[in-house]
Parts: C-alpha cells; structure tokens; sequence
C-alpha cells in the first residue's frame, strides 16, 4: 500500500494516480516505459461514452467507487 501525498488516501502500491484526488504517484518500474502514443480525446465531448469499471480515456480498469482513474488519473 501507498499514501497519496496530496491528500492522505490509502491505495495499492502499483497505482499511478491517487483514486481520490487524482494526484500523479511516483511509481518505481522495473524497466522504462516507452512514452505513450495517445490519441485521447482532448475534450469532453470527444470522450467516448464510459463503460462501467473501465477509465473512457486510457482504457484501464478501475475499481467501483474511485473518482480519478489509478492509470491516468
């Protein structure tokens, strides 16, 4: 388990992003991530409609209850 230093929330150690604020977590990986080629949608009315338990932006499942997405936040 990790703190959130923005706001104080529990959550596991693997999260990216705090469920509750939304604050980017530093996260140690064993091996450098090659840098994201998105195409999300920059605006809100491009976003697709939301699938329950699934972030609309990056695709990463959360769980029921978090308000920001542990992957992108």
């Amino acid at each position: 388990m990790q703190t959130c230093p923005n706001c104080g929330a529990q959550m596991p150690a693997d999260t990216k992003s705090c469920t509750n604020c939304g604050a980017q977590l530093a996260v140690a990986e064993a091996k450098p991530a090659a840098a994201p080629q998105s195409t999300a949608p920059t605006t809100k009315e491009e976003a697709p409609q939301a699938t329950p338990n699934v972030c609309p932006i990056c695709g990463e499942p959360y769980e029921e209850g978090t308000k920001f997405c542990t992957n992108c936040g």
